[in-house]
């Protein structure tokens, strides 16, 4: 079995911090994000952190939040895909059918344009206090996204899904965030606000931003805490999975022997001991590895209240394998092939 230690630096790769003040202008969400310039942060760790957008297809960087949420107001969760040869970088929503079987999404919406100045986007519960489960009474879930000098901008819903309307306009909550080439965000304290999980580039610990109740631009978040000494590494992908309910679990993907580790949420904010690593959970290798993986994502494709696993492969098929529990053999299902032409796609989450 792996030492806590061994399993905090499988299960964590690399994500961001919160800094900066909000931006004077900002973009309309009519649009995407602006092509304006901006001045470039100091304090970049590399220039492979500052990488140009968009990704090569078989790049192995982790460009979204990788989970899936509701983006229409039906209870259902939806994807959100960018594709960087359309639109100069064309943000798709895929809604949800709300059926497992047959066509899982019912509709391809653009909802987004300009976004290949995003190197970044994730989807959050960050404007107001809602529950945790997928439901119609859940507020429709937020845009989280880095633009390429750095700043991270957060774009609120607007309550109803009406294509490149759905998000107002953004606010600056952050900036210089291109030091941070991972980012995950996850409710770590179970307050109704998702929190914010990076590892430090610099030196490899992770850390932990709260959301502070309140949607207030750069006092969105409070000062960051420390909960262990993480790691750095583009072949493996961690998450936030939501398999225990109201508390974030953690699954990471090794992309080399394409394996898969999680481990559960104790119930509490507690340093390294916020999850339970004396029990992992370890899914066949060979799964997930890179010559048969192109991006991984975390969906609830069944409705029964837990991610699945889904991922997109290099001939660009959409497999998804559905979660059966943590007591489960195996605990992941037989995969079941959901789409094609997933391969344009650069960022899925």
């Amino acid at each position: 079995m792996l030492s806590k230690r061994g399993l905090v630096l499988r299960m964590f790769l690399a994500i961001m911090i919160v800094s900066g003040a909000p931006a004077s202008t900002v973009a309309s969400a009519s649009s995407g994000p602006s092509r304006s310039a901006t001045p470039k942060p100091v304090g970049l760790a590399s220039a492979e952190s500052d990488r140009a957008v968009p990704a090569a297809v078989g790049d192995r960087i982790q460009r979204s939040t990788a989970r899936s949420r509701d983006l229409t107001g039906d209870g259902w969760p939806d994807v959100l895909a960018r594709q960087p040869d359309v639109h100069s970088g064309a943000l798709w929503a895929y809604t949800h059918s709300g059926s497992a079987q047959g066509n899982v999404f019912s509709a391809k919406t653009l909802v987004g344009t300009n976004w290949n100045t995003m190197n970044w986007v994730g989807v959050a519960e960050l404007t107001g206090d809602t529950p945790e489960y997928e439901t119609t009474a859940e507020q429709p879930a937020d845009l989280l996204a880095r633009r390429n000098d750095g700043a991270l901008l957060v774009y609120p819903h607007s309550g109803t899904f009406n294509g490149t309307r759905t998000w107002l306009d953004p606010v600056v909550v952050g900036t210089n965030w291109n030091i941070y080439e991972k980012l995950m965000v996850g409710d770590v304290d179970t307050d109704g606000f998702d929190d914010i999980l990076g590892v430090d580039n610099a030196d490899g610990r992770a850390y932990v931003y709260l959301h502070s109740g309140s949607f207030n631009g750069k006092s969105t978040f409070r000062p960051r805490q420390y909960l262990f000494d993480g790691h750095a590494d583009i072949n493996e992908w961690d998450f936030f999975v939501e398999w225990s309910r109201e508390d974030p679990d953690l699954a990471g993907f090794n992309l080399l022997k394409g394996d898969m580790l999680a481990t559960r949420h104790t119930h509490k904010l507690n340093g390294p001991d916020t999850w339970d690593h004396s029990n992992p959970w370890t899914f066949a290798a060979g799964q997930f590895a890179a010559a048969t993986t192109h991006r991984v994502f975390l969906m609830d494709v069944n409705g029964d209240g837990r991610n699945d696993v889904v991922k997109s492969t290099p001939s660009g098929a959409l497999l998804y394998y559905p979660f059966r529990g943590w007591g489960a053999s195996p605990a992941l299902g037989t995969p079941v092939q959901i789409g094609n032409g997933w391969l344009i796609m650069d960022l899925i989450t």
